[in-house]
């Protein structure tokens, strides 16, 4: 039986990937690679 911590967190980190890729759709590059905390492509 997983622990219920780590099960928290795993589901916490789907929602959040889920939630990237819905606002990736809608924010510009730029911003998105600011959240993803990468250099956009100047």
């Amino acid at each position: 039986m997983l622990s219920l911590p780590w099960l928290f967190a795993s589901l916490l980190i789907e929602t959040r990937k889920l939630n990237i890729k819905k606002q990736t759709k809608l924010l510009s590059p730029k911003l998105v690679a600011q959240m993803l905390e990468i250099q956009p492509y100047q």
